[in-house]
């Protein structure tokens, strides 16, 4: 095992380096500096052995020739002047995990500061603060269920806005559940989700959006420990920040019938995810009601320790990972390979054919028929010298598809990352 001693020595060896090329200090930026300085003055006690608490710092240095997906020969105009297209980020994370069993209880958190610094346009500078905290909890023998509360800060992505200006989201999610064991394979329950999306500035708040949601369920573990949930599910949505009028659209009301799984098919076949049929209503505006067949599913093969394959197949509404409003129709294939050249150096691939279809925008603000179609294609490199040292070289590429709707547009990038944990 690598000490923590040895990896604050490499640490300061790389920053040391990194410092001595042109412009680096400028470009780390006063934030990032000092986050990185922190990380260095934690104690070596929180990386003894069989520790429940974690610390991570990352440093990420990204390249978009396209930063603000624009089409071909095309610059974006701010404050009256022709800019460029291209930008250099650096993101600078530091994040702390805590687990810990106090007898049939759980308690899992995770707490994190994340610095994005950009070389060009500086008016996208954002500190993103996220954490998750989850009690596991357990009564009896036959009592147990879930609370939780998250937070996350994202740039809300340029290739659905159409503008230079920055739209921080905050999403945050609070939620629990209760289950009542019948027998060792068959548990019941009930649960309770709320989500609440805000935004940074005020063109986006047309599409903020608060969710309460209530699901029964009915739990299965098969004898190898897969599991099968059979929910129903019913939500009540808000946009706070619509008028209310008769006629406008500030609710929704949506119900789910799911089957939620974890599926070990064999030894090297797993089968994960969701599917069901959703409804979603629209009080005074019934043409922009939707029904149909949503759901994720993964199914990860590993024919070999060295091999691996993943193929997600998904039909989803507002898919976070997308795009924020959560009224858009996202339909998406993606094909994720791996490889593991060594016990040190890895090499993992994506493939993506995406489509979102905006036709249940509730408040018309796009083209009712604006359909977007993109493909992306990645790759990275993953060098693990010591165990709690991980190196990452990757490339993307970025393609949607112009319609009458929407202009087309391409955008290359590629990121150099380390990773400390101790």
């Amino acid at each position: 095992m690598c000490r923590v001693e040895n990896v604050i020595e490499i640490t300061i060896i790389c920053a040391k380096h990194f410092a001595a090329l042109p412009g680096a200090a400028r470009r780390l930026g006063p934030t990032s500096s000092a986050m990185a300085l922190l990380a260095l003055s934690v104690p070596p006690a929180l990386g003894a052995e069989g520790d429940a608490h974690g610390l991570t710092i990352s440093h990420e240095l990204v390249r978009d020739d396209n930063l603000f997906r624009m089409p071909d020969d095309t610059r974006p105009v701010i404050d009256g002047r022709v800019r460029q297209r291209s930008d250099t980020v650096n993101v600078t994370a530091l994040s702390a995990t805590f687990d810990r069993t106090y007898g049939r209880q759980r308690l899992v958190g995770e707490l994190g500061i994340t610095r994005n610094d950009y070389l060009e346009f500086n008016h996208l500078d954002f500190t993103a603060k996220n954490c998750r905290g989850t009690w596991l909890w357990g009564f009896g023998k036959q009592w147990s269920g879930t609370v939780t509360t998250e937070q996350s800060e994202s740039l809300r992505s340029f290739a659905d806005r159409g503008t230079t200006t920055r739209s921080v989201n905050t999403y945050r999610r609070h939620a629990a559940d209760a289950r009542y064991r019948l027998d060792p394979r068959w548990a019941v329950g009930v649960g309770w989700v709320h989500a609440d999306s805000r935004y940074d500035e005020p063109r986006s708040s047309g599409s903020e959006y608060v969710e309460d949601a209530f699901e029964a369920l009915a739990h299965y573990r098969s004898p190898t420990d897969s599991t099968l949930t059979f929910v129903a599910r019913g939500a009540t949505g808000r946009y706070p920040g619509r008028e209310r009028s008769e006629t406008s659209m500030t609710g929704y009301e949506q119900r789910d019938l799911l089957l939620r799984a974890n599926w070990m098919a064999s030894g090297h076949s797993r089968i994960s995810g969701n599917i069901g049929y959703t409804w979603r209503e629209y009080p005074h505006v019934s043409e922009k009601n939707f029904s149909g067949l949503t759901g994720r599913l993964t199914h990860d093969w590993t024919p070999s320790g060295k091999v691996g394959l993943g193929v997600t197949v998904r039909r989803e509404m507002g898919a976070r990972e997308d795009v924020a409003d959560n009224f858009v129709i996202t339909r998406a294939v993606s094909v994720d390979p791996s490889w593991v050249v060594s016990s040190k150096i890895q090499v993992r691939g994506k493939v993506e054919w995406l489509r979102r279809d905006y036709g249940g925008d509730p408040f018309a603000s796009v083209s009712p028929d604006r359909d977007d179609r993109t493909r992306a294609v990645s790759v990275a490199v993953e060098w693990t010298p010591v165990r709690a040292v991980v190196l990452r070289l990757g490339a993307r590429s970025e393609r949607r598809f112009a319609s009458a709707a929407a202009p087309g547009y391409a955008a290359q990038g590629a990121f150099l990352s380390a990773k400390f944990r101790i």
